[in-house]
């Protein structure tokens, strides 16, 4: 591994030319000089400058001297001019970085309030002061706090405790945020307030859903709140809606001319035979998805199966996606419309598909 001519590298035949190229950092390292440096490349070899980094090292090496490392910086000390340990500085840092974001002053404000009206026996004239400062506090700014966890309490508590026009304020200023809310860890429980407190403010919930029921219920943070909105606070033109979005994206894109329709994707394959083939395999790759990921305890996923299986498929369509819904059986037998699917599972799956269902409801009757 001496340093080798590239005229005698050339000579050398590609085998051993693909070897050195394997070993390049070995043999870089061997033939390096202050001034060049031997490349290796499975066709030729060529001299190259050597790179500045390979340069300082050489410089510091042939000088005598070990490379410089940066000196250490100095330690942090507190007002009283001892060092702050670790923690400390952790904590200093953590509340740093709080106060550069948007709306913080807004969130110490409020954090202190929290503490007092998160008690649940309280005065009622004592609450309701508590509730108008907390009010006067973040009105016009709820959409930049409601993601914070210790704020999103607080508003969440204007909601439980306000007088109706405080709950209409705020909701007017979530009103075009419902789906970013439904995605946050934080922000579904504020959606999840308005449905149960604000009645008035259902219909704009479940209006700014529309379109992205599809995506909300795959998503693991808002798929129980959409579950729960259609369950308990959806109309029955509502309902219909948000099933019809799972037959293709036609349905999410454009508005029914009849906002009162209670029209199943059975009733529309009906009227247009013709796209049955579209409706019927975004129907069944939804379901597979919504299945894989874990759905299958929702209710909305239990009105679907039962769309699919028991108004759309055909036997062998039917007899096909058995296999995804036998080791789910156990979630689905707590509904009516999943009662009815898995009675129909048992009713025209094969014997093995039926020994894989008795099997998953012994594991659930253990538990």
């Amino acid at each position: 591994w001496r340093a080798v001519s590239a005229a005698r590298m050339r000579t050398m035949a590609p085998s051993v030319q693909i070897l050195l190229c394997r070993r390049r950092r070995t043999f870089t390292c061997l033939v390096r000089s202050p001034f060049h440096l031997l490349c290796v490349d499975a066709k030729h070899c060529l001299f190259a400058e050597e790179p500045e980094s390979t340069k300082k090292r050489s410089a510091g090496k042939s000088d005598g001297g070990a490379t410089k490392r940066p000196k250490p910086a100095a330690p942090a000390v507190g007002p009283d001019g001892e060092p702050l340990s670790r923690g400390q500085q952790r904590k200093i840092s953590t509340q740093e970085r709080r106060s550069s974001k948007k709306g913080s002053e807004v969130v110490e404000n409020l954090r202190s309030r929290w503490e007092k009206l998160r008690i649940k026996h309280m005065d009622k004239e004592e609450r309701r002061v508590l509730i108008d400062e907390a009010m006067a506090a973040v009105s016009g700014r709820v959409h930049d706090i409601i993601f914070k966890h210790d704020a999103s309490r607080v508003v969440q508590s204007c909601l439980k405790y306000g007088t109706t026009e405080q709950r209409a304020a705020i909701c007017a200023e979530l009103k075009d945020h419902y789906v970013q809310l439904a995605r946050s860890p934080y922000g579904k429980y504020l959606v999840a307030k308005v449905l149960k407190f604000c009645p008035a403010a259902r219909p704009d919930v479940v209006a700014g859903f529309r379109g992205h029921c599809v995506a909300l219920l795959r998503h693991a943070e808002s798929s129980g709140l959409v579950d729960e909105t259609f369950t308990l606070y959806a109309r029955a033109p509502e309902r219909a809606a948000m099933l019809r979005e799972f037959g293709g994206a036609e349905f999410s894109l454009f508005k029914d001319a009849d906002a009162e329709s209670v029209e199943t994707l059975v009733g529309f394959l009906e009227r247009n035979p013709s796209k049955r083939t579209t409706v019927i395999n975004n129907l069944r790759d939804n379901l597979q998805d919504l299945l894989n990921k874990g759905s299958g305890r929702l209710q909305m996923v239990h009105a679907l199966l039962h769309d699919y299986l028991l108004g759309i498929a055909n036997p062998k369509e039917r007899d096909d996606f058995h296999a995804d819904v036998c080791e789910h059986i156990a979630e689905l037998i707590h509904t009516r419309k999943g009662a009815e699917v898995a009675m129909a599972c048992l009713l025209h799956g094969s014997a093995k598909d039926r020994k894989v269902m008795l099997r998953a409801m012994k594991e659930a009757a253990a538990k």
